[in-house]
Parts: structure tokens; C-alpha cells; sequence
């Protein structure tokens, strides 16, 4: 309450009928008191001050068994506000399809299951700024794949309940059940069917966060409107469905009691093996063009999948990326009719659901077509631009046109702090330094303490191997936001290429004090340990990255490398299956393509090796690790002269700095008992250790120099093995591959 005005009452009473879901109550107890409540507003109202500050979000994830107690906070949350007279708007997914823009006095802005919106990051984007405060609610998991792209804090209180609520829940199915048979049961026999279908069709889709438009229910079920109409209303009488006005687009929807309790259905009926994402065909089917609110409810079925991909994984292989890319591909045609249909942000959230399929042609035909209609759209243009960056990862052909379109995006809009952020990553990503560079800076003059644009330039100079200038964007970072997740995550990184193991450890563990499900310091965990050598640990940081996001590639990535380098021939099966995994989600992915490359040569299949690292060849002529694996596999196949072919081209393109040639390139010589020219080659790897190794993390100089000792010791060049060895114990003197090369006739 705020203080006890009848204005102040009227506030606060018509807040609480904006936070409840219009038309449908939020199934399930509500699992905190008011005290708990107030102490967990304290709490946000603690961490709301500093970020507000630099204009960032708090996140507040929760179990849905919460969200009752969720809402409650959130009334509490906007009185306070309101008290200290301050402007504040609220959205929710099923009042609005779209985020639109608050007005401009508002500071605080409320986004309930703010990730069902497709257009959040966008919109965020277009109005954080110093002194605003955006406040993102959406349950558990929602954030861990794919966090927001702006500074936030986390608040984990309603995510981290523990308390048992199994028999509450399940006692709430058990009515529900009972109640549909009743009402059933005092139905007509025609009707009968129709409300158990209706009831099916209405869960199937809720359980995404979707209702349904009754229309499009009638179309689907082949029903006359007006009696499925009278069988939901005995329906809704009795608590079973109920009805969901909306306002923009209007639309009279049909909803379940809550998505929670209509998720556990759709994990009952998928038990059936019959039942899988091919069979929300009939949805695509009944959905008409003409009809807004229909082409919203599927785009928003689509982007849910895409959002939940531990839900989908949960529900078993019929559910997995590859089936929503089959559907979609499937209903391509009419899919094309719908999108035409629909207006600008239907077709920019059309094009971000598709390049998250790696449908990018499908999606930049999308996103082209919008643009002729409406071409200073600065949504559109960034989205296109960010898809082509994307696609360009997989197809460099598109690397020129990802950056016109960063050029055209930046006309269009050249004060988004965040768009120049990206078109300095995408610079970065294809070793165009100056470009990056300026795009930052271009960024920072908008923005001097934006937290994303400092941590992604940090991010640049550790990659080239600038300590000193990354220190510096990272010390600045932490000044500004010493708990923001990006500032601990380059921390911890900047450590680990340092070779300051506890304090890089001391980073990411400190990151996940805040998140205890942050994917970016389990994934960093996992790979720390695996470049150490401590396979246990590694395992076990990335299996529990894994179990939060069964489709995050580079985890999925770790987990290949991590069977692959343990070298045992149980392990290897292992690796195929992650890389099987991985580029099911992302086909054609250079790295992974690669790694499969060097599990073929493990396996004694040098041809497939040879082909795999040709196909990355084709598309990147002058990757240096693809010619590095084909120089192996033609040794591997007694191909001499092709092999050699290969190290002298990696030679030309790497100016001569590469090591890794001339030490695979002596160990051939070795074994073809060549020891002069073996042992002129280590010379010169030496050489290139010896003035290049500056700028490199300490994992790789520990690598590199490991490679030396062992193969200098092959060459009975006792001194220079001895040197390498010594050199890398000051590097990491707990790594068991120093142990492995006390061993005197340790082959590499």
C-alpha cells in the first residue's frame, strides 16, 4: 500500500490486475508469505540501485511452481516505485505480442516472461540508457543459453526454492483431471469429444506460452465456432480453460490453467512415441494469412521452441532442433504467405527464428523483402545484419555482405550504442582490427561506461595477445560494474591466459555465486580444466553446462575435445556422438568440422580426415589449422609430396610463424631417419617460440613448449629438452604431461 489514499489504493489494486494474467488465474500455490516477499524486495531494491545507474536489467528467474509468489513481488516491487515517484510501465506476453517502447518519462520497466518476447533484445537495446532500470522476469533456464546482451544482475531468490512442492502439483492435476471428465460427463455425447480435443489442442500449445485464438481452435478441431464456443465457457466455469482478451492485436484467446500445469501435460502425452513436433502439423495447416492473431500465436509457438531448449530435449529426440527444422522447411511455402502478411516485427522475428535454425537464405529473403517495404527500419537492418554475421561463420561468402549491412545499419541508426558494439564484434571475428577498434571506440564515445562494448573490446586484445590494453578495458569494467557477469567472465579469462590458474578459478567461481547456472563460467571451468589436463574436472563442469543447454554448441564442442584428447579408445565413440550433436544444431561449422577431421586420424581413417578437412578447405582456403590437418592426414596416407606441399603453404600464409608445421614436419624427418633436417626444423621452432611466444595464453605456450621437450628428446638433444621442459613447469607444474615426458622413449 502506499499511503492509504484512496488514489494510493486504486494504484496499487489496478497494478495487481495488470500483473495477473488477463482472464486466467497462475496455476499453483503461492509458495512464499508476504515477509519472505518483503525480504526479497529489499534485496531487489539493494541490487536496483547501481545498475540503474548505468542503465542495465535485473533478471528475477524463477521456478514456475513461483509464479504466483513472482506476481505478488512484482505489485510489491511497483508500489514502491510509485511511492518514490517514479514512472514505471509493465508488459507481459500475453497482454502485447510485441515489446513496444515505454513512454519517455518511465525509469522502471517491468517484462514478465520477458523471454517470450523474440524482440527483447531490440528493444532493450533502443531505451536502456543511464537511469533506467529494466526488471525481466521468465522462468528458470530461460537466460543460461542465451543472456541478455546488456549489463544485469541476476536475483536468485525465487529461482533457488527448494522446498517440495511435487504433491501440491500433483494434487492439482489430479482435480484437474477429475474436473475435465465431470464436465465432460454433463456434456451432450457430441460435445464430449470436442472439449477433450479443445482441452489437448489448448494444453499442447500453452505449455509453450501460447494460447490459442478461437477461431484458429474451431478451424483445427473442424468445429462450429459458436458450439465450441458454449463448450469452453462450461469449461471455464468450471475452471478447466478459460478465456484471454487481448488488446493489441485484439483477440479472444483460449488458454489452459497455466503453462506450468500445461507443460506437465504435454510431458504425459509425449510418453506416446506418437506424439512429437511434426504433430503440431494441423497448427500450421489451420493458420490463416489474413488473420493477425493466428500468425502471432504460431510465430510465438516457433520462437518458444527455439527459447526452451532444455524442455525440448527433456521431451525426448521428437522434439529436438533438427524437427523444428524439418517443420519449418516443410511449411516453407505457406510459412512465405504468412510472413507476407504480417507486419515489420512479425518478418524481424520471423528472420531471428530462422537464422537461429541456420535457415539463413530463408531468413535474409525475409528480412530483404521487409526492407523493401520500410528501409530505414533500424530493427530490420540490424537484424539482417547480425543474421549475415552469423551465416558468414559458416559461409565467408557473406562476410562482405554482413558488413554492408552493418555500414547501412549504422546509417540508419547511428546513436545505438549496442549496434556499433556488434559491428565491432563481427570486425573482430574476421581479423579486421583497425575496423573493430574504431567500431568500439565509436560505441564508447556514445557510451563511456557501457560494460558490453568495454568487455568485448577487452576481448579483442586478449585474442591478439594485448595484455597490458586489455587489462586496462577490464579494470575499467570492474570500476564501473565490479558483479556485472561479463566484467567476472573477462576477469576469469584474463587470468587463464596468464596462466594465474587459482585467480581465473576465483573469477568464474565468483560468477557463479551470483548465477549458480551461468553457462559462461561452467563452460570456462570446463575448458580451463580439460587444457590442464584434469579430465574430472572438466567433465563435470561441462556436464552440468550441458544438462542447461543440450544445444549450446561450443559446450557440446568441449565435450568432444575433452574425449578426443583423453586418447582412449572408449572416449573416441564418445567424441563422434558430441560432434554428431553439435552439428545437428549448427551444420557446416568450420571448428567442429575440424575437430571430426582430427578424430578420423585418431581412428585410422586418414581418407575421411583428408576429405572433412578439404570440405573446410573449400570454403577457406587459407585456414590454417584445415592445411595443418591435411598435411597429417597425407602423411598419415603416405601421400609425401602432398604433404609437403601443404607445410610449405602453411609456411607462405603464416609468414613462417607458424609452430605447429615445423614441429610436425621434424617429427616426419625423425621418423624417416632425416635427423638434420629434423633437427634443423626444431631449430627454427624454437625460433618461433623463442620470439613470438609473448603474445600467447599460457595454455598454448604450455602446449607448445611440451611439444619441443618431447620432441627434442626424440632427437636425443638432452639440453634443449631439458630447457623446454623447465620452461613449462614454471607454466603449470601440476600438468601430468610433465609427468609423461620424464618418460625417455615417450613418442609423440
Amino acid at each position: 500500500m502506499l499511503n492509504g489514499s484512496p488514489e494510493s489504493v486504486e494504484a496499487v489494486t489496478a497494478w495487481r490486475e495488470q500483473l495477473y494474467q488477463k482472464g486466467r488465474p497462475v496455476w499453483g500455490p503461492a509458495l512464499y508469505d508476504l515477509q519472505t516477499l518483503a525480504a526479497i524486495r529489499q534485496a531487489v531494491l539493494e541490487a536496483a540501485a547501481p545498475v540503474r545507474e548505468i542503465g542495465g536489467v535485473l533478471l528475477l528467474p524463477y521456478q514456475p511452481e513461483a509464479e504466483a509468489s513472482l506476481l505478488h513481488l512484482l505489485t510489491l516491487l511497483a508500489g514502491k516505485f510509485r511511492w518514490q515517484r517514479q514512472a514505471v510501465a509493465f508488459s507481459q506476453f500475453l497482454a502485447e505480442p510485441y515489446l513496444l517502447l515505454p513512454a519517455a518519462p518511465v525509469s522502471y520497466w517491468f517484462i514478465h516472461q520477458a523471454p517470450l518476447f523474440q524482440n527483447l533484445t531490440l528493444a532493450l537495446e533502443a531505451w536502456l540508457r543511464p537511469g533506467r532500470l529494466a526488471v525481466l522476469t521468465g522462468p528458470a533456464g530461460y537466460w543460461e543459453a542465451q543472456p541478455p546482451q546488456v549489463p544485469y544482475v541476476t536475483i536468485a531468490a525465487l529461482h533457488d526454492y527448494v522446498e517440495p512442492v511435487e504433491g501440491l502439483l500433483a494434487e492439482f492435476a489430479r482435480e484437474e483431471k477429475a474436473t475435465l471428465q465431470d464436465v465432460a460427463q454433463s456434456l451432450a455425447a457430441s460435445s464430449q469429444d470436442l472439449l477433450r480435443q479443445a482441452h489437448h489442442w489448448v494444453a499442447l500449445a500453452d505449455a509453450w506460452g501460447v494460447p490459442l485464438p478461437l477461431e484458429l481452435l474451431a478451424r483445427l478441431l473442424d468445429a462450429d465456432e459458436d458450439l465450441l464456443g458454449e463448450v469452453i465457457e462450461d469449461a471455464f466455469q468450471r475452471d478447466i480453460l478459460f478465456w484471454v482478451e487481448r488488446e493489441k492485436p485484439p483477440a479472444l484467446l483460449v488458454a489452459s490453467r497455466g503453462v506450468n500445469y500445461a507443460r506437465g501435460y504435454l510431458q504425459q502425452q509425449a510418453a506416446a512415441p506418437d506424439l512429437s513436433l511434426s504433430s503440431y502439423q494441423p497448427l500450421f495447416t489451420a493458420c490463416q494469412p489474413k488473420e493477425q492473431e493466428e500468425r502471432y500465436a504460431l510465430l510465438k509457438l516457433v520462437e518458444s521452441w527455439l527459447a526452451q531448449d532444455r524442455c525440448r530435449h527433456a521431451l525426448g529426440p521428437g522434439f529436438h532442433i533438427t524437427q523444428v527444422r524439418a517443420l519449418i522447411t516443410h511449411n516453407w511455402r505457406r510459412l512465405q504467405g504468412l510472413i507476407r502478411a504480417g507486419s515489420a516485427a512479425e518478418a524481424l522475428i520471423w528472420g531471428q527464428c530462422l537464422a537461429q535454425l541456420g535457415l539463413y537464405e530463408q531468413g535474409n529473403q525475409v528480412l530483404t523483402t521487409a526492407l523493401g517495404q520500410d528501409a530505414r527500419n533500424p530493427y530490420l537492418r540490424q537484424a539482417q545484419a547480425h543474421l549475415l554475421a552469423r551465416w558468414s561463420q559458416t559461409d565467408p561468402r557473406q562476410e562482405e555482405a554482413a558488413a554492408q549491412a552493418f555500414a547501412a545499419a549504422c546509417q540508419v541508426a547511428p546513436h545505438n550504442v549496442y549496434l556499433w558494439q556488434a559491428r565491432g564484434v563481427f570486425e573482430a571475428e574476421r581479423r579486421n582490427r583497425r575496423e573493430a577498434e574504431v567500431c568500439f571506440a565509436r560505441a564508447l564515445s556514445l557510451d563511456p561506461g557501457n560494460i558490453p562494448t568495454l568487455t568485448a573490446r577487452a576481448d579483442l586484445y586478449l585474442e591478439l595477445g594485448e595484455w597490458e590494453q586489455a587489462w586496462q578495458d577490464i579494470q575499467r569494467a570492474q570500476e564501473l560494474a565490479p558483479q556485472n557477469v561479463y566484467t567476472l567472465h573477462l576477469l576469469g579469462r584474463y587470468h587463464f591466459c596468464q596462466g594465474a590458474w587459482d585467480q581465473a578459478q576465483t573469477a568464474w567461481q565468483q560468477l557463479l555465486a551470483l548465477e549458480k547456472h551461468n553457462l559462461f563460467a561452467l563452460q570456462s571451468l570446463g575448458h580451463m580444466a580439460r587444457q590442464r589436463g584434469q579430465w574430472t574436472a572438466a567433465a563435470a563442469a561441462l556436464e552440468q553446462a550441458v544438462a542447461l543447454a543440450p544445444e549450446n554448441v561450443p559446450v557440446l564442442h568441449e565435450l568432444a575435445l575433452l574425449a578426443l584428447e583423453r586418447q582412449d579408445a572408449p572416449a573416441l565413440p564418445q567424441a563422434d556422438l558430441y560432434l554428431e550433436q553439435a552439428l545437428a544444431v549448427a551444420p557446416g561449422n568450420p571448428k567442429l568440422l575440424l575437430t571430426r577431421a582430427n578424430l578420423r586420424l585418431q581412428q585410422g581413417q586418414a581418407d575421411q580426415a583428408r576429405d572433412l578437412a578439404r570440405q573446410v578447405l573449400n570454403r577457406w582456403p587459407a585456414s590454417l589449422p584445415a592445411l595443418h590437418l591435411l598435411s597429417r592426414a597425407y602423411l598419415a596416407l603416405d601421400q609425401q609430396a602432398e604433404a609437403v606441399s601443404a607445410f610449405q603453404s602453411i609456411i607462405n600464409l603464416s609468414y613462417g610463424r607458424n609452430l605447429h608445421v615445423y614441429l610436425t614436419w621434424a617429427d616426419w624427418a625423425r621418423q624417416q631417419g632425416d635427423q638434420t633436417t629434423a633437427q634443423r626444423l626444431l631449430q627454427t621452432a624454437l625460433g618461433v617460440y623463442r620470439d613470438y611466444h609473448q603474445g600467447w595464453p599460457a595454455s598454448q605456450r604450455f602446449q607448445a613448449l611440451v611439444d619441443l621437450a618431447r620432441l627434442a628428446g626424440d632427437l636425443g638433444l638432452a639440453a634443449e629438452a631439458a630447457a623446454a621442459r623447465e620452461q613449462a613447469g614454471q607454466i603449470d607444474a601440476a600438468h601430468p604431461a610433465l609427468a609423461a615426458l620424464r618418460q625417455p622413449h615417450d613418442v609423440r
